[in-house]
């Protein structure tokens, strides 16, 4: 049994199999497929990962020469992986495919680095806090925003998810949390874009954004579809897309609403709302 005081999130060393820059040939991967791509929140460094060879590879992507990318740091790793992401600095973690085991290290060195797993406790009951914490604590979705911060999404009962931030900025290795957001119920996590520090969730039809760096909460529009899972998104900083089954939403950041709908069954009309 853990103690609340010292419980720390499960990290297995042996799942870890190498990390080594030296390893590394101009066959990244050993020549199997990429299944994974992702970006620091700065756009300075880039990992790419293979479900098939199990690895994941680090990509400097700053002072590139003739648009060649340099790879020099690279992870061996003995399960596959539902979720990756990176900062600026080089921290890598991610999150099991049946989201029972996150892991965070340092790439360049391979330093196993902690997360303060304390405040969880303060969600529990009491009876639960006799019973091993993984049977209700999932980690759902991680991320690193543009100050470095390291952000949790933690599923509690397959119902209720909390958003916690944590601080990177430590001499020893170990994420201390900062602030906890509790979300509603019926809240639905989507994508991330974590570049500019934004969340898309949806709840009763309509999609919120969330500000990781502010905390702020915003009502974006209506849509008609049911799951959240049918929604794609992509962004430039200057419009929002999403894609809702078969039809193109438009959303104007600055303007905070939709300026265009487009049905993509509809090629011509598609291409003619695209020119304007």
């Amino acid at each position: 049994m853990n103690d609340a005081s010292s419980y720390i999130v499960p990290m297995n060393t042996n799942n870890i199999i190498e990390s080594n820059r030296n390893s590394i040939t101009d066959k990244p991967h050993n020549n199997k497929p990429i299944t994974k791509i992702e970006i620091s929140p700065g756009g300075r460094y880039l990992v790419t990962y293979s479900q098939e060879d199990h690895s994941v590879v680090g990509w400097n992507i700053e002072d590139v020469d003739e648009g060649q990318l340099k790879s020099n740091d690279s992870v061996k790793i003995n399960y596959e992986i539902n979720q990756i992401c990176v900062s600026d600095d080089k921290k890598l973690a991610y999150i099991n495919n049946d989201r029972t085991l996150l892991n965070i290290i340092d790439i360049r060195n391979n330093n196993q680095i902690k997360i303060d797993m304390r405040n969880y406790y303060r969600l529990k009951s009491f009876i639960e806090y006799f019973i091993d914490i993984r049977k209700y604590f999932k980690p759902y979705y991680c991320t690193f925003n543009s100050k470095g911060e390291f952000i949790l999404f933690v599923l509690y009962r397959e119902s209720h998810l909390y958003i916690y931030i944590y601080s990177t900025q430590s001499n020893n290795n170990d994420l201390k949390c900062k602030r906890i957001y509790e979300l509603p119920e019926d809240f639905e996590l989507t994508e991330l874009i974590t570049r500019y520090d934004k969340l898309y969730l949806f709840s009763n039809d309509y999609a919120y954004e969330w500000n990781s760096i502010t905390g702020n909460f915003i009502r974006m529009f209506w849509m008609k579809t049911k799951d959240a899972k049918d929604v794609r998104i992509s962004s430039n900083g200057i419009f929002i897309c999403l894609r809702i089954e078969d039809e193109i939403i438009i959303y104007s950041i600055e303007l905070r609403i939709p300026i265009a709908t487009l049905d993509i069954n509809n090629g011509i009309d598609f291409f003619k709302k695209l020119k304007h």
